[in-house]
C-alpha cells in the first residue's frame, strides 16, 4: 500500500473515531422512503439525527446543528422552499453541507430544482450516483429513475464543474457512487483535479433500497463532526486554511462511501456463510421428518392397528418434532443468525457500522481504496496535515 493511501486510511479511521466521540447533531431533510434507515445509520456511527421538514423552522434548526444533509427524494414545491431556506442558513452559518440529488435526471422538474439549489452559495459535497451526477454536470436528463443502471463517465465534466464553483469563491467536492465509487476535488495546494477510488468486489444478496441515501446521511454526519473540529481549532486560536477544510470533506466522503460498501460486503459474506448453514439445518430437519414419517407409515400398516397405537404414534411424532425444534435451535446457534430477508440484511449492515471492526475495515481499505496517481502530486506538501491513525485493538474500544 502506497504512503498516501496509508495516510488516507489513517485519516478515515481518525474521522470515524472523532465522530463517535463528538456525537454531532446532523439536520437531515430526508425523503420518506429511506428516513428510518438513514436515522439508524446516523446513530450507528455516533451522530444525532434531526429530521425537520417545515420551511418555517429551517433557519432556527440549521443554526443549532453541526451539519446539514439535504436529500432531494420525493420533491415538491414545499420541499424545495424548505431546502432553499436550509441551504441559505447553512451558507450564512458556515456549516458543511451534503446535497444528495436523488433522481436528478428522472425529470425536468427535478433537474431545475437541483440547478436552483446549487446556486445558493453553500460549500460541502454533492453526493450522487453516476446518472445523477451526469445530469448535474451536463444538464442532460437520463430518465433512469433514482438508480444508475448505465455507466456514465464524469471525469472531464467534473473538473469543469468544480472550477466553475471555485470561481464563485465556494468549495464543493463530488462523491460519485458506482463501480467504483469516485471522489473528485480540486486541490487547494496545487489547483489540480484529484481522485480517490473505492472499488467493490462481492455481489450483494439483495438490492437494498436506500444505500445511496445512507451514504449521504453518513457523509453529512462525518462532515458535521469535522465542522466541530474546525470550530475547536478556531476557539483555541488556531488558523484553518482552505486546504484543511477541503481535505476534511474528502476524508468524510471517503469514510462514508467506503463504510457503506464495507458494511454491505461484510454482511453479504456473513449471509453467504449463514445461508449454507441454513441449508444444512433444513436438510437435516427434512431428513428427520422423512424418517419419522416412514416410522408412522409402518405403525399404521401393522395388522390389527388400534387407537392406542395411533395415539402412541402421535405422541412419538410430537416428541420427535420437539426434538427437531431443539436441534434446529442448536444448529442455528452454531451456524449463526439465519438471514431471513431484507430486514435482517439491513439490520446486519447497521450492526457492522455500529460495531466496526477496525482491523478488518483497514484491510478492506487496503484492498479497495486508491489515490489516483495519474494526476501529478503537488509540491505543497502531503495529502493531509493530520498524523496517521492506527487501527485500535478491539479490546481497547468501549
Amino acid at each position: 500500500m502506497e504512503r498516501e493511501d496509508r495516510q488516507i486510511t489513517g485519516q478515515i479511521l481518525d474521522c470515524i473515531r472523532y465522530t463517535k466521540a463528538a456525537a454531532p447533531l446532523l439536520h437531515m431533510i430526508p425523503n420518506d422512503v429511506t428516513a428510518g434507515f438513514c436515522a439508524d445509520a446516523i446513530s450507528a456511527v455516533g451522530g444525532r439525527p434531526l429530521m425537520a421538514v417545515a420551511k418555517e423552522e429551517m433557519r432556527e434548526i440549521v443554526s443549532s446543528a453541526d451539519g446539514l444533509t439535504v436529500n432531494l427524494g420525493q420533491p415538491s414545491e414545499e420541499k424545495y422552499l424548505a431546502c432553499k431556506a436550509a441551504l441559505t442558513a447553512a451558507a450564512e452559518s458556515g456549516i458543511f453541507v451534503t446535497l444528495d440529488p436523488v433522481g436528478a435526471g428522472a425529470s425536468e422538474y427535478r433537474r431545475q430544482m437541483i440547478k436552483k439549489l446549487l446556486e445558493v452559495p453553500w460549500s460541502g459535497v454533492v453526493k450522487g450516483n453516476e446518472a445523477e451526477v451526469h445530469t448535474i454536470l451536463t444538464g442532460c436528463l437520463t430518465h433512469t429513475g433514482v438508480d444508475s443502471p448505465d455507466h456514465f463517465e464524469t471525469g472531464q465534466n467534473a473538473e469543469a464543474f468544480l472550477r466553475a464553483i471555485r470561481a464563485q469563491g465556494r468549495s464543493i467536492i463530488l462523491a460519485v457512487t458506482g463501480q467504483p465509487d469516485t471522489i473528485f476535488w480540486l486541490s487547494d495546494r496545487d489547483d489540480r483535479l484529484r481522485q480517490i477510488r473505492i472499488s467493490h468486489s462481492r455481489r450483494r444478496p439483495f438490492v437494498l433500497v436506500g444505500t445511496g441515501c445512507v451514504a449521504g446521511a453518513l457523509l453529512g454526519t462525518f462532515l458535521a463532526a469535522e465542522h466541530m473540529r474546525v470550530q475547536e481549532k478556531k476557539e483555541s486560536g488556531q488558523e484553518t486554511d482552505p486546504a484543511f477544510c477541503t481535505e476534511q470533506a474528502v476524508i468524510a466522503a471517503a469514510a462514508a462511501l467506503s463504510l457503506v460498501a464495507y458494511g454491505g460486503e461484510q454482511q453479504a459474506g456473513q449471509d453467504g456463510q449463514e445461508g449454507q448453514g441454513r441449508e444444512a439445518v433444513q436438510e437435516k430437519q427434512a431428513g428427520q421428518e422423512g424418517r419419522a414419517g416412514e416410522r408412522r407409515q409402518v405403525d399404521h400398516a401393522r395388522p390389527g392397528g388400534q387407537i392406542g397405537q395411533v395415539r402412541q404414534s402421535r405422541q412419538e411424532g410430537r416428541a420427535e418434532r420437539e426434538e427437531q425444534n431443539k436441534q434446529y435451535k442448536r444448529d442455528t446457534e452454531r451456524f449463526g443468525k439465519v438471514c431471513s430477508g431484507y430486514g435482517s440484511y439491513k439490520a446486519g449492515v447497521l450492526n457492522i457500522l455500529s460495531c466496526l471492526d477496525e482491523r478488518e475495515y483497514t484491510k478492506y481499505l487496503e484492498r479497495h481504496l486508491s489515490y489516483d496517481r495519474k494526476i501529478p502530486a503537488g509540491a505543497g506538501g502531503s495529502f493531509l496535515e493530520r498524523p496517521e491513525a492506527k487501527p485500535e485493538e478491539q479490546g481497547d474500544r468501549e
